[in-house]
């Protein structure tokens, strides 16, 4: 059963990135880790992935997600529980915006911000 627990920059070392093919460097796991509230996804020992809100200023944040290969087994667990968190932090830190950026030309990936509740403004 897959679980949350609570983010560590070595969490983005232990799987290859399902969008980008590599793994992350020291600097953005570390920026992840200081920017704001995070959480890795586990289940049978090996991490799914990795998601969080970096604050940028108060009332504003931007949401991050990598993903590992291993996550498409939780698909439908994976989108209740970033969904939830993304609510949740939205709610503790007071943020009335909320932006992400998706790799252009993945239609995956656009589906499914749109499942957890992100719009596109002026068709990007």
């Amino acid at each position: 059963m897959p679980r949350l627990i609570p983010f560590k920059p070595a969490h983005l070392y232990e799987f290859l990135n399902r969008d980008t093919l590599v793994y992350s460097s020291l600097e953005i796991a570390l920026e992840k880790y200081h920017g704001g509230p995070a959480f890795t996804g586990i289940a049978e020992g090996r991490v799914l992935g990795c998601a969080g809100v970096l604050v940028a200023w108060p009332g504003m944040g931007i949401a991050w997600m990598a993903i590992g290969f291993d996550s498409v087994k939780y698909k439908f667990w994976m989108t209740r529980m970033v969904k939830r968190g993304l609510e949740d932090v939205m709610r503790v830190y007071q943020l009335h915006r909320l932006e992400t950026v998706v790799l252009a030309g993945s239609e995956v990936n656009r589906r499914w911000i749109h499942a957890i509740g992100f719009q596109e403004e002026d068709g990007v």
